[in-house]
């Protein structure tokens, strides 16, 4: 706490002290009144709050009259100091007016001494002014004789003879620093432009030197002669000149051979030979260089101290091949046809890899990468150019194949059923095939593949309103029902394999290339992902439940032949039934192909529930249908009996009392039932071997059930 806050504190707690409690609880707390922030409107506002503007009259009424008793005590009980307040003051005016004198008399005292002290500042500054400036001549001087004697000491070292070149040179260049160090101090003084052409002399002396020299040296490859050139380059800061030497002088004229050699050749062999030759520029001729500077033993045995700020590879050999490239090879670049720009990168982006082995270190690689060259060959690579040829081709293909109209696959062979789908999943995978697939174009291929799936389930979305909402194939028109069931049911498998295979090529190839490139969390790609396949999958179920109810309606329409049992029986003297009818084959029929198709491709429990379904809705149409021909067989026959009674004869035709139930012999009623009982237990059997569970479908329990007791004689209407 500050020594304020305390005070304030202090303050506070005395003043509140003064004030008067009162008697009972009142809206406002009364230190609010203390406060040196204390605001009429801010307290009636605040209050307001709370109470209402009465209650808050009342309250401010019983205070100010306990303040004004509170005054009234104080100045009782301390009356006389008041009254004696005036008389203290009694002379104090005189003894102010004895302590002005002095006061004034020191007051001018100090400003005598203030400005005797100020005068001596100025001075003093002046002083130090002129001490500074005679320094900084002082400086000038020193670096005007450092200037002449450096320019002296090099051109005597010029006329020495006991020395060779290069030892002459290299001490040049180390009195030269000095000269330039002295020159930059030097820069508007008199004396620099007397001696400047000295200065101009020997620069042009120094740099057509060791420009001989250092190509002397390359030429006749002795290393102590380009370590000293190259010692000296460094010496003066010229290493740049010595870098664009060697350029000129070694790399320009082996690219010029080798870019004659082509003869503008582009095909990937003549290419792969030309990158391959000109890596071997660096090695056979640029290796001696690197090794003088880096320090290293030379393939001659021999080491010299290394020298700092040299890059051949990056700086000499690199900007001169691009520039080859472009000058001599410029349709190497060109994007007309996709297959052979993407051979010629692909290559292209080898050499790069091998150049970049040749780099001496981790940072030489980096200055490679960040050059202007470097820059300017990823420039003339027009890959968005090259991405939107494959993008119209890949949606072009994708585009003819998703037609409202069905396609199957012309190949039984396919993991996939439907055209449409087949072309989707080949474009998905043509988007990360090795011919295609370019790492700089990862985020669009990625972006593309995602626009195909969606684009697909576009498709899928369109033919779930087609097939499953809006239209329905009429029942009896049984061409257009198996199509439409082999459509849907191709589809369904194609979902669920479409699903499969390209969570498969996310693991394989898309998340190891995200990788590479340096993406290291890649679960928001994986979740797009996921995404988009559920949104393609969400219709299955529809499409299942859709050709769930065609296969009951292909099968159901067989079941209207069992209304024909009777009429195959009564009054035609035929042999009691052995065999099933036919109509039991064309109603498992639909089943068993749906079985067979969709077998190789889908689970087999899944098609056998789906199958189990199918069977529940026939047997459920199929009791109905039976109830209702033994209900009218059991209808004929007592008719037949109340015949028989009205007419009283015993010699009735013998049809009539077989009918009538009059002897042991089969009737015609009891061939009936046998008969829809050996074709409900067929039906089951059938079913059975198309892997149905009869057991869960309480529909053909109770049918089995009821064609038993009619064939018992047992059977009664409403059962």
């Amino acid at each position: 706490m500050t020594k304020s806050n305390r005070s304030d504190k202090s303050k506070s707690s005395s003043s509140s002290s003064l004030l008067p409690i009162p008697a009972t609880t009142l809206c406002f707390d009364k230190n609010e009144f203390m406060k040196e922030s204390f605001s009429v409107d801010h307290f009636v506002a605040d209050c307001r709050k709370r109470v209402q503007l009465e209650v808050l009259r009342q309250d401010l009424e019983v205070y100010f009259k306990l303040l004004k008793n509170a005054m009234i005590e104080l100045i009782n009980k301390d009356y006389a100091d008041f009254v004696n307040l005036s008389s203290n003051l009694v002379g104090m005016e005189k003894a102010i007016g004895q302590l002005r004198g002095p006061l004034q008399e020191i007051r001018h005292e100090v400003k005598d001494v203030n400005e005797v002290i100020n005068k001596e500042m100025k001075d003093f500054e002046l002083a130090l002014e002129k001490q500074k400036a005679l320094s900084t001549r002082r400086k000038l001087l020193g670096h005007m004789q450092g200037l002449l004697q450096a320019i002296e000491k090099i051109e005597h070292i010029q006329r020495s003879e006991d020395s060779t070149m290069g030892q002459i040179l290299e001490r040049i260049a180390g009195e030269f620093n000095q000269l330039q160090h002295h020159t930059m101090y030097c820069k508007g003084l008199p004396v620099l432009n007397l001696i400047r052409p000295r200065i101009s002399s020997i620069t042009g002396f120094l740099q057509s030197s060791l420009e001989g020299e250092l190509v002397k040296g390359m030429a006749e490859l002795e290393a102590t002669h380009i370590h000293r050139c190259l010692n000296s380059y460094a010496l003066i800061g010229k290493t740049k000149d010595a870098e664009v030497l060697v350029r000129m002088h070694i790399v320009k004229p082996h690219m010029q051979q080798l870019m004659e050699e082509q003869h503008g050749d582009l095909t990937i062999p003549s290419l792969k030979s030309m990158f391959y030759k000109i890596l071997n520029v660096v090695p056979n001729h640029l290796r001696l260089l690197c090794d003088i500077t880096s320090g290293r033993k030379n393939r001659s045995g021999e080491q010299f101290r290394g020298i700092p700020g040299y890059d051949f590879v990056v700086n000499s050999a690199w900007p001169e091949i691009v520039s080859s490239l472009e000058q001599h090879l410029p349709e190497l670049f060109a994007s007309r046809d996709p297959n052979i720009f993407h051979k010629r990168y692909c290559t292209c982006m080898e050499f790069v890899d091998k150049f970049e082995r040749q780099c001496g270190s981790q940072a030489s690689i980096t200055r490679l990468r960040q050059s202007e060259a470097f820059h300017a060959l990823m420039t003339h690579w027009s890959l968005p150019v090259y991405f939107q040829i494959r993008f119209q081709s890949i949606g072009g293909q994708l585009e003819s194949a998703l037609t409202p109209e069905i396609v199957k696959t012309e190949s039984e062979q396919d993991a996939f059923r439907l055209q449409a789908s087949l072309v989707a999943w080949q474009s998905v995978q043509m988007c990360w095939s090795e011919d295609i697939f370019l790492p700089g174009l990862l985020h669009r291929f990625w972006k593309l593949t995602l626009q195909i799936l969606s684009r697909y389930g576009t498709w899928v979305k369109m033919l779930h309103n087609n097939e499953v909402l809006n239209k329905s194939p009429s029942s009896t028109d049984m061409d257009k029902v198996s199509k439409s069931i082999a459509q849907i049911s191709g589809l369904v498998i194609d979902l669920g394999t479409i699903f499969d295979k390209v969570k498969q090529i996310y693991a394989d190839k898309i998340e190891p290339l995200a990788k590479k490139q340096g993406l290291k969390d890649t679960s928001i790609l994986e979740d797009a992902l996921l995404e988009l396949l559920n949104n393609l999958t969400k219709y299955k179920e529809d499409f299942v439940n859709h050709m769930i109810t065609l296969l009951s309606s292909l099968s159901v329409a067989y079941l209207k032949h069992t209304q024909d049992v009777p009429r195959l029986y009564r009054k035609t003297n035929r042999p009691a039934p052995t065999e099933p009818s036919q109509y039991v084959n064309g109603v498992i029929k639909p089943l068993k192909l749906f079985k067979e198709e969709l077998h190789p491709h889908i689970d087999s429990s899944m098609v056998s529930d789906w199958i189990t379904q199918i069977a529940s809705t026939v047997s459920e149409k199929y009791y109905s249908v039976v109830t209702d021909v033994l209900t009218s067989v059991r209808k004929m026959e007592e008719s037949l009996m109340r015949l028989q009674k009205m007419r009283s004869a015993k010699s009735s035709s013998g049809n009539l009392a077989s009918l009538a139930g009059g002897s042991d012999a089969l009737s015609d009623d009891d061939k009936i039932r046998l008969q829809l009982f050996l074709d409900v237990s067929n039906l089951g059997s059938q079913m059975k071997d198309c892997t149905v569970n009869l057991d869960s479908i309480s529909s053909y329990q109770s049918l089995l059930v009821m064609v038993t007791e009619a064939k018992e004689k047992r059977f009664k209407a409403g059962v």
